[in-house]
């Protein structure tokens, strides 16, 4: 369209009937300029910042884990978690640049709970299947079988503990 004697674009609202924009060439080349920052800085915080995000809230909910089996009682539900993690201070010397620890504890903070729930789940999970089972002596040895009970007591040689030498 020629407005004052220059083309000009026109865009037209889709939220307000009747309202319009008018662009010069100028305008419009500006409004290229912005949208192509606006493009760059949308792909370097994909490619830059969204992974040491993710690495720092990794970091963070490990330091949680840590501190929390430390205590004396444990956060054991979401609730007490929730209210661990915003009263926690975070006193590790190691410095990230940028660091995100405070805005991921803040709006984070459920994310962060839950993480650190399933790690604890995870390794009550783990230390349950380590521990052995025993099951009572006569079941395992018959008392008329000795070869089975020595059988038992003869280990592979490369889990030996102590060795005898007899003089």
């Amino acid at each position: 369209m020629v407005y004052r004697g220059e083309n000009v674009l026109v865009i037209e609202s889709k939220c307000q009937d009747g309202c319009r924009v008018l662009l010069n060439r100028e305008d419009f080349i500006k409004l290229q300029y912005l949208e192509c920052s606006i493009f760059e800085s949308i792909v370097r915080k994909e490619v830059n910042t969204a992974p040491l995000i993710t690495r720092q809230f990794d970091d963070f909910a490990m330091y949680l884990h840590e501190k929390s089996a430390h205590l004396k009682s444990p956060p054991k539900n979401l609730e007490e978690m929730l209210i661990f993690i915003k009263n926690v201070q975070d006193d590790r010397t190691e410095i990230i640049y940028p660091n995100m620890i405070g805005q991921i504890q803040m709006y984070a903070t459920v994310q962060l709970a839950e993480t650190v729930l399933q790690q604890l789940a995870h390794e009550l999970q783990n230390v349950e299947m380590d521990t052995p089972s025993y099951s009572p002596v006569s079941n395992i040895f018959s008392m008329h079988d000795v070869s089975s009970a020595r059988d038992g007591f003869n280990q592979p040689k490369d889990d030996i503990l102590a060795k005898v030498i007899y003089i």
